[in-house]
């Protein structure tokens, strides 16, 4: 049976799940890469998660779009998952429901709310959009919020960010 994958930047995010699901390390399909790896079974399922590891200059997490994308991709081509849940710790707006501590499950599609490609045939890319699985079902089950998530490489936001925001 494939594994699920899970893929978390932060270590410190890490942690709890890790140990929640009793995963151990693994031996990594690279050593070129810096990822970090645990594997286990939850429920009968073989369950693979990747951490992003550190980085050696700053000591820091390596955390960002362009190492997320690594990352997923060393996921994806080392374990071959059936399926990849990208966890981690992002932000939302009250203004529109969020709660700290809430949980929120992916809705029709994924977007960078940073991107800004304003050259005509590349703009439709710049924002992404790429498709999410239908968590409908899932979220219902698990009396989880649902929501479109944007990903970007900063940690504040512009006032097109949040035009951005509001348009999804």
């Amino acid at each position: 049976m494939k594994p699920v994958a899970l893929q978390i930047a932060m270590e410190k995010e890490a942690q709890g799940v890790l140990a929640a699901l009793g995963l151990m390390p693994l031996k990594s399909p690279d050593k070129r890469l810096p990822f970090l790896y645990y594997e286990g079974k939850v429920g009968g399922c073989p369950v693979v998660a990747s951490v992003s590891g550190k980085d050696p200059r700053y000591g820091t997490d390596n955390i960002g779009l362009e190492s997320a994308a690594l990352q997923a991709m060393a996921l994806m081509l080392g374990f071959k998952p059936r399926l990849v849940v990208n966890a981690g710790t992002a932000g939302s707006f009250a203004s529109l429901g969020a709660e700290i501590g809430d949980v929120y499950l992916s809705r029709d599609c994924f977007v960078f709310h940073d991107h800004r490609v304003p050259l005509g045939e590349f703009e439709p890319r710049g924002q992404g959009r790429f498709p999410s699985v239908d968590s409908a079902a899932l979220a219902e089950a698990l009396g989880l919020k649902r929501g479109i998530v944007s990903s970007g490489s900063s940690l504040d936001y512009t006032e097109r960010d949040l035009e951005v925001f509001h348009s999804l």
